[in-house]
């Protein structure tokens, strides 16, 4: 593992021995002992716009006022920057993919069908089930994963019933397995 300075106070950067570099951002104001702040991505010049469509799109990201080419969205930021390598995807490496979560089972399906009206692609589509997630390709090579109350792991009260209530079959706690004729 590499750390390098960053080049402001409270700032620094993990790389892995995978190569993922992450950037670490001092905040003394956080009530809580670490948050997620944003994403970088450096796509070559011809596609930085359509990604930024992709999401603003997808997920109703905004621009952030006072920062250029970097979007905003419940729960932290997603930066754009230019480059002229484009960055490999990340199906299969060590940052496999970027996720995001909501509140419970009838958001998440209900933004999987207005996603799927919208034109999205998906690695997993929706289905009812204990982790309840979907996975989206963007088409730039990021796979983006949506879950539902996963932030119940640790505030129980944010879990729904079906959270606990179904398996990964889609069976409800106690119910027999379909039987095969």
């Amino acid at each position: 593992m590499k750390i390098d300075s960053g080049s402001k106070p409270g700032q620094a950067f993990v790389t892995t021995p995978a190569g993922t570099k992450c950037e670490i951002l001092e905040d003394k104001s956080l009530r809580i002992p670490i948050v997620f702040d944003h994403v970088h991505y450096f796509p070559d010049e011809s596609r930085m716009r359509e990604m930024e469509d992709f999401y603003t799109k997808m997920f109703g990201a905004k621009p952030v006022k006072g920062e250029s080419d970097t979007l905003g969205m419940p729960g932290g930021k997603l930066m754009f920057a230019k480059s002229t390598t484009p960055a490999a995807g990340t199906a299969g490496r060590s940052l496999d993919h970027i996720g995001f979560n909501m509140m419970n089972a009838d958001v998440l399906k209900a933004f999987a069908a207005t996603s799927q009206k919208r034109g999205a692609k998906f690695d997993r589509p929706y289905e009812s089930s204990s982790m309840g997630m979907i996975r989206l390709l963007d088409g730039f090579g990021t796979i983006v994963e949506i879950t539902k109350a996963q932030g119940g792991y640790f505030d129980t009260k944010l879990l729904d019933s079906t959270f606990y209530e179904v398996n990964e079959a889609g069976k409800r706690q106690g119910e027999s397995p379909a039987r095969t004729q």
